[in-house]
C-alpha cells in the first residue's frame, strides 16, 4: 500500500473487524466446550483417550495401583477444568472481552493517525520513516503474496474450527451450552407485530400463514463470530 486510498481505509477496517471476531472466537469456542464436558456432554472432546468406555472417568486403572495413563489424566484435567470454568464463565468471558476490545480498537486508532503522519511526510522527512516494516514483518514479506497468505490461513482455520465442530452443520438445540458471556442458550429473533399482522406485507410477498421464526442457537451465535471473521479475511484479500 503506497498511499492512504479508499482501499487503504478498507484494509485498515478488515483488519480491526478481523481481530474483535477473533478474540471472541477465543473466548466462544472455549467457553462452549468447557461447558458441554461439564455437562457431561462432551465425550467427543475426550474422545482420545485410551481408557475403557466403561471405566470410570477419574480413577486410575486398577491392577495394583498402577501409573495413571495419559488419557485418564488428560480427561481429570478437562473434568476438573470444566468444573472450575462454568461457574465462572460469565465474569471470565466478560473480562476477556472487556480486555481485549477497547485497548486494541484504540491502539489501532493511534496506528491509524501514525500511517497519516508518515504518509504526509511528517515522520518520514525527520525520522526515515517508512510503511511496510514492522519489528516483526520485514519490507521485503510484507508483499500482496504474504498478506493474502496470511488472511488465507487465519480464514481456513475459522473455518476448520466451525466444521470440526461434533455438531456441525446443524448445531441443533442444547439448552446445555450457552452463548459466551451470557446466561441464556438461544434467542428467537421475529417480525415486530404490527408488521406481522400486516395482510398487505403477506400478500406483497406471498405468504398464505404466518411469518416464519428464526430460532437461533448458542452454537450457531457463538460460530457467527468466526464466520464474520471469515468474510473480514476475505475482504482482507480483495483489498491487498
Amino acid at each position: 500500500m503506497h498511499g492512504w486510498t479508499y482501499a487503504g481505509y478498507n484494509l485498515a477496517l478488515a483488519g480491526l473487524l478481523t481481530f474483535v471476531s477473533d478474540w471472541w472466537t477465543l473466548a466462544a469456542v472455549w467457553d462452549q466446550m468447557l461447558q458441554a464436558i461439564d455437562a457431561q456432554q462432551g465425550r467427543a472432546y475426550l474422545a482420545y483417550a485410551d481408557t475403557p468406555a466403561d471405566a470410570p472417568t477419574d480413577a486410575p486403572p486398577s491392577g495394583g495401583g498402577g501409573a495413571e495413563s495419559v488419557g485418564s489424566k488428560a480427561r481429570r484435567w478437562l473434568r476438573e477444568a470444566s468444573s472450575w470454568w462454568v461457574p465462572r464463565r460469565l465474569n471470565l468471558t466478560r473480562l476477556w472481552l472487556a480486555v481485549g476490545w477497547p485497548p486494541v480498537v484504540a491502539a489501532m486508532f493511534a496506528y491509524y493517525f501514525d500511517i497519516m503522519d508518515t504518509l504526509e511526510g511528517g515522520k518520514a522527512s525527520t525520522e526515515g520513516a517508512s510503511l511496510g516494516s514492522q519489528w516483526a514483518w520485514s519490507m521485503e514479506w510484507n508483499d500482496e503474496y504474504m498478506r493474502m497468505l496470511a488472511g488465507a490461513l487465519v480464514a481456513l482455520c475459522n473455518l476448520a474450527i466451525v466444521a470440526q465442530d461434533w455438531d456441525f452443520p446443524d448445531f441443533s438445540e442444547n439448552d446445555e451450552v450457552k452463548i459466551a458471556a451470557l446466561d441464556f442458550s438461544s434467542f428467537t429473533l421475529k417480525l415486530p407485530k404490527c408488521l406481522r399482522d400486516s395482510k398487505e406485507l403477506k400478500k406483497m410477498l406471498g405468504l398464505c400463514g404466518e411469518f416464519p421464526e428464526i430460532y437461533i442457537s448458542a452454537k450457531w451465535f457463538n460460530y457467527f463470530g468466526i464466520m464474520m471473521g471469515a468474510g473480514f479475511d476475505w475482504a482482507y484479500w480483495f483489498m491487498t
